[in-house]
């Protein structure tokens, strides 16, 4: 048993996961999993993914994803809604409220212009700061104290002590470790086509396999990490939603059970384990595992 990560990892509702599927990996990783994310069965306005979206348009699914929810509260796992799309408004959270209240969240993620409605109406709901916020270290100072968690992903993976600086300012700390992102991608809210654009420029500067080595993370760099950073983790984000079991299980099992430095990849497959990032698709070919562990090494110091 990993100690270090008993009740952290927070992971995606996907509903390309079956039922039978769900009480498996609860079955197997249960005493891991702290809390199940997902975006509520409403309209487009909701959905980051387009095809998550469409799922939804299904009643069916709409069945099945308060079927999934129901599922993990009977198990005591904690349930977080994500409002953090960014072209969502208040105002369209205030027309949809009674629904987000009938799903009773224990979490409410969203983005930092939403706090006041999100506070207002989930008042004894611990509240995070979204990714898609794109926090900076220099934002800091900027933040509302009714939030009371930023998730942290990109460098902050890397530096313990920026890291310690968020702790200290008053908020709980989540990582999302497996998105991907370029380093200098500049939000999600500039979309996905923003991430194509700032990927091929990096290209120009640096080789695939320095990219994918700084944008990936490994479960031995994630248990490193846990090793030196002074403050506590709350909790550990792993970016699935779009993925069915055997990538989810697979991705638990890897950061919970795997410590293996020289990790090395037999299909695209094994290399979205840890890093999400599309654009490395297209360079599976070009990937090489012994050099990304040498760059690894490297960027590490170890």
């Amino acid at each position: 048993m990993n100690k270090k990560l008993l009740n952290k990892f927070s992971i995606g509702l996907s509903l390309d996961i079956s039922i039978e599927e769900y009480k498996q990996i609860i079955n197997k990783y249960k005493d891991y999993i702290h809390s199940i994310y997902f975006s509520p069965p409403l309209n487009s306005k909701f959905q980051s993914r387009k095809s998550i979206h469409e799922q939804f348009e299904n009643k069916e699914n709409v069945i099945k994803f308060y079927e999934i929810i129901k599922l993990f509260r009977d198990n005591n796992i904690l349930l977080d809604c994500v409002l953090n799309r960014p072209s969502l408004s208040s105002e369209d959270i205030e027309e949809n409220i009674e629904v987000l209240k009938d799903i009773n969240p224990d979490i409410i993620t969203c983005l930092k212009n939403h706090i006041d409605v999100v506070k207002e109406n989930f008042s004894n709901k611990e509240i995070i700061y979204s990714f898609n916020n794109n926090f900076e270290i220099g934002d800091l100072k900027n933040i509302s104290k009714k939030f009371d968690t930023i998730v942290l992903g990109k460098y902050f993976l890397r530096s313990p002590k920026l890291i310690k600086k968020v702790y200290d300012s008053g908020f709980k700390i989540k990582l999302l470790v497996n998105n991907g992102c370029s380093y200098n991608c500049g939000g999600c809210k500039n979309g996905y086509e923003n991430c194509i654009e700032t990927f091929c420029k990096n290209l120009d500067y640096h080789t695939v396999n320095y990219l994918y080595a700084l944008q990936s993370f490994y479960p031995y760099e994630l248990d490193r990490l846990l090793d030196k950073v002074e403050v506590p983790i709350d909790t550990i984000k792993i970016s699935n939603r779009t993925d069915g079991y055997e990538y989810l299980d697979k991705c638990l099992n890897s950061y919970i059970n795997d410590l293996t430095k020289d990790i090395s990849f037999k299909k695209i497959s094994d290399v979205r384990l840890y890093s999400r990032l599309s654009c490395f698709n297209k360079y599976f070919d070009e990937l090489s595992s012994k050099e990304i562990n040498t760059i690894k090494r490297r960027i590490n110091n170890v």
